[in-house]
């Protein structure tokens, strides 16, 4: 007779090796992606605007502070500044400006029309409405600033920025109707003493690629973070006003595949 042992012993090294090798699986997955986190993290264009002072005097409703010439139809000579904290290159740089609170200064300057100049309103709103946000697409802003009419119109045009390299600078100008805005409550005295007076607040929209050729969307929030007035004598009044901003989303683009 034959007699059949069963055993109930268990191979726990055969276990141990199939658990230690699903941990090493699991290891390299997550090196793998650590490495390409830390890739795109290296790559992801870091641009931003400089806080700018700006220091005037003499100024009138459609003055440009740069030129003190009239202001353009579109674009004011007004400046300001962006760097490119990455470390690497940006390339294709494109850049364009919205109007942040639209709605919140044509009420006020509602409440501020008076029948004498000088006098502006915004008008014509035409907006598109997003999935998470209603945005301006175009307005007038329309006045007199005592001398003459005038009606400037309020766009979204997209202008080209030259590529940066890394820890580079770079100049961007200014809408025109921003600047107009601002000389108005400025050279108001009721209101540019008030801080519960809301002042024209930019999104800056900076479309850009990197070195692998990936789009990037950097958005910023461009608000006046301080404002005062000095009287110096018989030359009138000085300004000097603070641009600062503040960082709202930075986004890549997935490349379409054809």
């Amino acid at each position: 007779m034959i007699i059949i042992e069963q055993s109930n012993s268990i191979n726990w090294w055969a276990i141990a090796g199939s658990i230690a090798s699903v941990l090493a699986s699991v290891v390299a997955v997550i090196t793998v992606w650590f490495q390409k986190y830390k890739y795109d993290k290296e790559r992801t264009p870091i641009v931003s605007p400089l806080v700018t002072k700006f220091s005037l005097s003499d100024i009138s409703l459609l003055t440009d502070w740069e030129s003190k010439a009239k202001i353009g139809r579109k674009w004011s000579e007004v400046k300001i500044v962006v760097k490119n904290y990455g470390k690497e290159s940006i390339i294709d740089m494109n850049y364009s400006y919205a109007f942040k609170n639209y709605k919140e200064m044509e009420d006020l300057l509602v409440s501020f029309k008076s029948e004498s100049p000088p006098s502006m309103e915004l008008r014509n709103p035409e907006f598109f409405e997003g999935k998470k946000e209603t945005i301006l697409t175009q307005a007038s802003l329309k006045g007199d600033d005592g001398n003459t009419e005038f009606d400037y119109s309020i766009t979204r045009p997209l202008l080209h920025a030259d590529p940066l390299t890394p820890q580079e600078e770079i100049t961007l100008i200014l809408p025109s109707y921003f600047i107009i805005l601002t000389n108005y409550l400025i050279t108001s005295e009721s209101v540019f003493n008030s801080f519960d007076i809301p002042y024209p607040v930019l999104e800056l929209y900076v479309h850009c690629k990197d070195t692998d050729q990936r789009n990037w969307l950097t958005v910023y929030e461009l608000y006046w973070d301080d404002r005062k007035n000095i009287e110096f004598g018989y030359k009138g009044k000085y300004f000097e006003l603070i641009l600062n901003s503040k960082h709202v989303l930075t986004k890549k683009f997935r490349s379409k595949t054809k």
